[in-house]
């Protein structure tokens, strides 16, 4: 990597706060897994057992004292990891760019781009997976054609949701391509061909529609290649949750006490460092995150396959 670490730097606040900033498209890492700072970089969380449900008698008369009661409660652990990656600037090569050319900014952009990238394939890894998320199914009839049954299946998603945890889901993320498909089945213009939602644009935008059924709804159309670098064959672009809708309940403010799908718990993320580098006349610009992107409660989740 070359000679990055001649000299240490403090925190870049300029470009930190300029990637902080830079918005990605349609980014879906922190909707699915949304992040927290925490002081420590491994510690404990709690997870609720099915006791959170019992029935207490809690009668009491006269000067009886409050029935003390306990619920129980298991404790898991979370480890931060350490992801991290540079690009060099060179002296001559910024001495002789000119405007609207800014190299640092770039370097801080495309940085920021591509270590949300690598955040979005881990979270998609965990959320994403038939194997971790064992709630759900493959659609019975896809919603690419007149005979899909989105909102039934995303209904029936719901209530194995409510009924696993207790709560509904109020999230749901969908690839961008199965949102464009959905709104075209029968059973859709049904639903919506008399509503107000129907008549405003609920027909015609997913988004509209599945807020009626009181999600929040996110879109994506993160895409990577398919390919290594380097390698003989030409690189495809591929979608990185292909046709998998997700429903999932996640808290909007979560703690480590918090029952819900994901969370993020981070001590540092998104950090760009500055260093420079006098003998190969340069600076590197690096971006640091030390975060765990963790699996809290599978039974939060509900995963539709092969939508389309």
């Amino acid at each position: 990597m070359g000679l990055s670490g001649e000299t240490i730097q403090n925190v870049n606040s300029f470009l930190t706060n300029f990637a902080t900033g830079y918005k990605e498209r349609n980014p879906v890492a922190d909707f699915v897994a949304p992040p927290f700072q925490v002081k420590l970089e491994a510690g404990k969380y709690v997870e609720y057992t099915k006791s959170v449900f019992r029935i207490y008698d809690d009668k009491i008369t006269g000067r009886e004292k409050a029935k003390e009661i306990q619920w129980d409660v298991e404790e898991a652990t979370y480890a931060c990891e350490e992801y991290s990656m540079e690009k060099f600037v060179s002296d001559k090569k910024k001495a002789q760019a000119y405007e609207p050319i800014k190299l640092d900014l770039d370097a801080a952009k495309f940085l920021k781009r591509f270590h949300m990238a690598s955040r979005e394939y881990r979270v998609n890894a965990i959320a994403g997976s038939a194997a971790i998320v064992t709630q759900g199914a493959n659609v019975a009839s896809a919603w690419a054609g007149a005979a899909g049954t989105p909102i039934t299946d995303i209904l029936a998603g719901m209530a194995t949701v409510e009924t696993a945890i207790g709560i509904e889901p109020n999230k749901i993320l969908i690839p961008t391509q199965v949102a464009l498909r959905m709104i075209n089945t029968t059973e859709w213009d049904n639903k919506f061909v008399y509503t107000d939602t129907g008549f405003n644009s609920g027909l015609f935008n997913a988004v509209s529609g599945l807020k009626q059924l009181g999600l929040e709804v996110m879109l994506t159309n993160t895409v990577g290649l398919d390919t290594y670098k380097c390698t003989a064959s030409d690189p495809r672009i591929e979608s990185l949750w292909d046709d998998n809708v997700l429903l999932f309940y996640s808290e909007p403010s979560p703690t480590l006490e918090s029952r819900t799908f994901m969370y993020s718990p981070y001590v540092a993320m998104n950090q760009i460092f500055t260093t420079r580098a006098p003998r190969e006349r340069g600076v590197y610009h690096t971006i640091y995150s030390d975060i765990d992107e963790l699996l809290v409660d599978a039974s939060c989740a509900y995963l539709l396959r092969n939508t389309l």
